[in-house]
């Protein structure tokens, strides 16, 4: 794994200095999880001072990394989670940047404990879809560090207050830190994230 995708892993403290199994690259299909993407390495959760043999269940990993495959969907996920012998609820770092996805994959849902989901350098263009897609993810109250930047949505001026109203917990968004003044814009700008999770309540608050 190269030295970018290290430090990143290392932000979250449940996964920081646990072995990493690196996988066989493989020419990855074009337009969904199926036959054998490039799974590049994935991640253990081990007791401290044990090491990863060759036995360790896969069951144990918590990251996985399937950037650069072209991917547009995933809708296999679970059946290749499956094959890595790795319950999706288990999963709590996946990196799908660097392919064509427009928006995010009703599968994620499966991955109910994820707290890193990294999609930079995709084709998002719609972000109050994108912004709704990940509002109604059983992990959007969990998630702790997302990435969109290189998507064509990044570019638009109410950007962050979509995405921070989605995922109110974020702490990193793009590689970098959210600040008080951001949650209180994305707070207080009424009528800019419309379609996006309790907005309704908002609307109504800010007419009363």
């Amino acid at each position: 794994m190269d030295p970018e995708l290290l430090a990143e892993l290392d932000e979250d403290p449940t996964l920081a200095h646990h072995p990493t199994r690196s996988l066989p690259k493989k020419k990855g299909p074009k337009h969904a999880v199926q036959g054998a993407p490039a799974v590049t390495a994935v991640r253990a959760k081990l007791p401290m001072g044990q090491g990863l043999t060759p036995t360790t269940p896969m069951s144990v990993m918590q990251a996985v990394k399937l950037s650069y495959n072209q991917l547009s969907r995933v809708d296999g996920l679970d059946q290749l989670l499956g094959r890595l012998q790795l319950p999706a609820a288990n999963l709590r770092w996946l990196d799908l940047s660097f392919n064509q996805f427009t928006t995010v994959d009703e599968s994620l849902a499966l991955c109910t404990g994820l707290t890193h989901l990294y999609l930079h350098a995709n084709a998002m263009e719609n972000l109050s879809g994108v912004a709704r897609a990940l509002a109604k993810m059983p992990f959007a109250d969990s998630l702790v560090t997302l990435t969109l930047h290189g998507n064509p949505l990044a570019d638009h001026k109410d950007y962050k207050v979509h995405i921070l109203r989605a995922c109110r917990r974020l702490r990193h968004l793009d590689h970098g830190g959210v600040t008080r003044s951001d949650r209180s814009l994305a707070r207080h700008a009424h009528g800019v994230a419309g379609g996006v999770k309790a907005s309704s309540s908002s609307s109504s608050s800010s007419s009363g």
